[in-house]
């Protein structure tokens, strides 16, 4: 896979019925709905496909803050994925087949 950007993840929301929402920064490269975002969860490397975006305002030259909705396999794992503190962890963005 193209490695296309990466996110710092600072904090997560959930959606009932949707997904959840991987909130942060991007740091580098682009992100686009139907890429996957590739990033650790308590040790275990987790793989999402993108299937919503939220683009934010860029301010005063700061990076541009970004919301990016991923597809959850069932409730369980939205609400383990909704308690989740990701404490700046680093997600890599690979482009979508």
């Amino acid at each position: 896979m193209i490695e296309k950007g990466k996110i710092e993840i600072s904090e997560t929301f959930k959606i009932s019925g949707r997904g959840i929402v991987l909130a942060g920064i991007i740091i580098e490269g682009q992100i686009n709905t139907g890429d996957f975002i590739q990033f650790e969860y308590n040790g275990e490397s987790m793989k999402k496909r993108i299937i919503g975006l939220d683009r934010g305002k860029k301010e005063n030259g700061s990076k541009l803050k970004v919301g990016i909705l991923i597809n959850c396999e069932n409730e369980v794992e939205m609400e383990k994925f909704h308690e989740w503190n990701p404490k700046l962890t680093l997600g890599k963005v690979f482009q979508g087949q």
